[in-house]
């Protein structure tokens, strides 16, 4: 009995490993096959020309077709069946022939591919040897074409790199104007070239000059031969836009840029090693005399420039001279925009152009009238405007058009505030009580609008901006507290379009660029005091240095945040702005994070919902976040900071009114300049080669004298006294040496420069140093006897030394010895020369 039971134990073992063997040996046939049968596939793709290949592979997947087969039929059997194949037979008698044909046609492959291998590399390095030659006798050419390329790019951008062109897009996409062609003024000076080359397009405040002037450029651009036109629109709120360099850069750029300078740049080598100076402008005109006017002999150039009224004075008349130097050269027809015919432009247009023509903006009253009725018929669709009786869009449309008075902005503003009433009977009231001018049309938005706490702070950084800032910007920005160094992400505003609406239609976003802009100049000046003036801390109102300050004292504490020094290394990814983003920006969705935060606490509240409130701690935030974000804020802009970039490159120009009665703030900047964190590499005194032979201090009181920075120059005066003093008394010994040679205006010059930079910081300089000033304006004053600011800076100084201060100040001037000597000895040698 023993002998059985053993023999049937034995039996069942057998079938159990003979079972678990056949198995084994089949799932690795079909595992080798799975890493294979791939690989030919491909093959097959690769070598498409080779019928052998082809044919081999075929075979292959034929004799795998059929082992399937037989695998599934034997699948299919019974259970019984199964164990005893498996038990009386082998794999091998069942499926070994496909095995070996399986195999043979593999390595038959093989050798087809290797076979094929060879002749293909033979062929190509046939084919290379033929072409080697061609492409070696080529390649000479192919290194200059790429040479000339990049000596051409390293030309346009040595002129400008300005962004001119997206300035133009987003006025052009404010409106299209219909008087154009029926402008006889315009079009004659654009046909005729008999005609006088200057026009001046005079338009008052708000009458849409800018907007007109974006047409005009796109009918010279597609009626006038192509590389004639050159064109520049200032913009008040982009500091770059509005100097002489940037605008005489670009306007030489554009004519460049299609000009074949390839066969000139070896001649302008020169001319681009001085245009790499960015103050350099007699470069950019010999580009212009040299290389350009002959190209257009006898041919028209047209240059466009609006907004000139915006720059300062210096810079306006830079940029006339320039253009009355190019006419002198060439044919140049020149169009430019003024407000009225007192302006200092006007006036110096006279000057250099006094045989030009004007044309006044009377013909946009069709324009204005059309505007008024597709805006509210977009109002009506948008359901932005609501009415109960629909014979009120009639009294606002007539309303409004008998009173623009040719002002498109005020066109514009009042359609959106009609839109803010609820009631018909509200918008028939505000439509009795038009404002007529844009002063009232401004101080009617300031007073009807709730603000909310950011509200000023919003329109002093963006009034204070060197450059529009985007939305995200904007919403870092407005979180900084001045002199709070930790970042706080719950100061973060959820949603900065609300709070962007809470100044009214003061600000405008632009839907391409994502950036926040005052709707018009005049908007940044009406909220603009001057700052001598004062005014309650409930206003909105600010001057020009209270808005310098906020945004250097964020600048400051934003950069000394102690994010920054926790990294390894400070980086920053610059956010490029795509179509995606602009969409997202024009439904109201500018970010996304506050959405996401609201998503999450909506799953919490949904969740407490459900269960007790005593499980609230058992929720997952983090998870939650992680989730949100995964699914919603991919399309968020990459980069960890946005404002870093524009403070590292903005924030010295913005300290320049920062004083010690400022606290935590001065604390910070006195901090930031002996130990600037690691974020910022190098102070610009540390880069320009031309203060780099000085010592570390030198340099760097060079510097605050250079560039008048009123900051840095009381630092020195309080912290480096003596080493500043010194320096004062180089600069003095060199305008004596141009005295002494005569030349009075340089002498003058350098001298009113060190005036002008001490007296920023006067206030709170010591005596000695006070003195110092004193010596200096009595010597500058007699080389310049009207000049208004030093008599001012004297005055006050007097005061400050405790002068006896006499109403006649130059009455004590002409008393005093130092100024008597320097007086008499200008006329000596004044006579002496004659």
């Amino acid at each position: 009995m023993a002998s059985g039971l053993w023999a049937a134990v034995r039996f069942t073992l057998q079938l159990a490993t003979n079972y678990t063997s056949f198995l084994e040996k089949f799932s690795t046939l079909f595992m080798e096959i799975g890493r294979s049968a791939p690989r030919y596939q491909e093959l097959a793709l690769v070598y498409h020309r080779s019928s052998d290949l082809q044919k081999t592979i075929c075979e292959y997947f034929i004799t795998l077709v059929q082992l399937c087969t037989k695998a599934v039929q034997f699948i299919r059997r019974n259970s019984l069946t199964r164990l005893l194949v498996t038990t009386l037979g082998s794999f091998d008698s069942e499926f070994g022939d496909f095995t070996q044909n399986l195999g043979a046609l593999g390595n038959a492959i093989k050798e087809e591919v290797m076979f094929l291998s060879a002749k293909t590399e033979q062929e190509e390095s046939r084919e290379n040897s033929r072409f080697r030659s061609i492409l070696l006798d080529r390649f000479d050419k192919s290194y200059e074409i790429r040479h000339k390329l990049a000596a051409r790019l390293s030309l346009l951008d040595a002129c400008s790199v300005y962004d001119y062109a997206s300035t133009w897009r987003q006025i052009r996409k404010k409106g299209k104007t219909a008087s154009l062609s029926g402008c006889n003024e315009y079009m004659t000076w654009r046909d005729d070239p008999s005609t006088t080359n200057t026009l001046v397009f005079f338009g008052k405040l708000g009458s849409g000059k800018s907007v007109f002037t974006a047409n005009l450029i796109e009918d010279l651009l597609l009626n006038i031969p192509k590389g004639a036109t050159a064109y520049f629109i200032c913009r008040h709120d982009v500091t770059e836009s509005l100097q002489s360099r940037t605008i005489v850069g670009s306007l030489i750029r554009q004519w460049l840029e299609f000009m074949n300078v390839e066969n000139i740049l070896d001649a302008m080598e020169q001319q681009v090693q001085s245009l790499a100076n960015e103050t350099d402008l007699d470069g950019l005109l010999t580009v212009f005399c040299k290389f350009l006017a002959p190209k257009w002999q006898g041919k028209p150039m047209f240059v466009v420039i609006d907004g000139l009224d915006d720059c300062a004075e210096r810079e306006k008349q830079t940029v006339i001279q320039y253009l009355h130097d190019w006419a002198e050269n060439s044919t140049l027809r020149l169009f430019l925009t003024t407000r009225s015919e007192l302006e200092l432009t006007s006036l110096l247009i006279d000057k250099h152009f006094p045989h030009r023509s004007k044309m006044q903006l009377s013909l946009q009253e069709n324009d204005i009238a059309d505007y008024i009725n597709d805006e509210l018929q977009r109002r009506l669709e948008s359901g932005s405007l609501s009415l109960n009786d629909p014979e009120t869009i009639v009294e606002i449309q007539d309303t409004l058009i008998a009173n623009t008075y040719g002002m498109f902005l005020w066109a514009v503003l009042q359609i959106d505030s009609i839109c803010n009433e609820e009631t018909d009977d509200a918008i028939l009231a505000a439509l009795r009580d038009l404002p007529r001018d844009m002063p009232a049309v401004y101080d009617r938005i300031l007073h009807k609008h709730s603000y909310s706490a950011y509200s000023k702070k919003l329109l002093q950084i963006v009034s204070a901006a060197c450059r529009p800032l985007t939305i995200w910007e904007l919403r870092e920005a407005l979180s900084v507290t001045p002199g709070d160094e930790t970042m706080d992400q719950k100061k973060l505003i959820t949603d900065i379009q609300k709070t962007i609406s809470s100044c009214g239609s003061l600000l405008e976003l632009d839907d391409e660029s994502l950036t926040v802009h005052f709707i018009h100049p005049s908007a940044k000046q009406h909220l603009s005091y001057p700052d001598t003036e004062h005014t309650s801390d409930v206003s909105v109102r600010f001057s020009n240095v209270e808005a310098n300050c906020l945004m250097g004292s964020i600048c400051l504490t934003y950069l000394n945040w102690s994010v920054f020094e926790n990294q390894l290394t400070s980086r920053h990814i610059p956010w490029q702005i795509t179509g995606s983003h602009a969409v997202s920006a024009s439904v109201k969705v500018p970010l996304r994070s506050a959405s996401i935060s609201g998503k999450v606490a909506q799953m919490y509240l949904k969740r407490t919902k459900k269960i007790s409130s005593s499980a609230s701690t058992s929720f997952d935030f983090k998870g939650a976040l992680m989730e949100a974000y995964s699914g919603k804020y991919k399309r968020q802009p990459s980069g960890e900071f946005f404002f870093l970039s524009y403070t590292i490159k903005y924030w010295l120009g913005h300290c320049v009114n920062l004083n010690d009665s400022m606290g935590k703030i001065w604390a910070l900047w006195q901090r930031f300049v002996n130990n600037p964190p690691s974020i910022i590499s190098n102070f610009p005194w540390d880069k320009s080669d031309y203060y780099i032979s000085l010592d570390a201090h030198t340099r760097r009181a060079q510097w605050a004298f250079d560039n008048c920075h009123q900051s840095l120059v009381l630092f020195l005066l309080k912290n480096d006294k003596e080493h500043y003093l010194r320096l004062i008394e180089k600069t003095e010994e060199v305008a004596l040496k141009h005295q002494l040679r005569g030349d009075w205006g340089e002498a003058a010059n350098i001298r009113r420069n060190i005036v002008e930079s001490l007296a920023l910081a006067f206030s709170a300089a010591p005596l000695d140093v006070l003195r110092t000033i004193w010596n200096l304006a009595l010597s500058y004053r007699a080389l310049e006897e009207d000049d208004e600011m030093v008599k001012s800076l004297l005055r006050d100084l007097l005061l400050k030394l405790k002068v006896d201060n006499s109403p006649f100040i130059d009455s004590i001037l002409d008393s005093s010895a130092a100024f008597q000597r320097a007086r008499n000895n200008i006329r000596q040698r004044e006579k002496s020369k004659s």
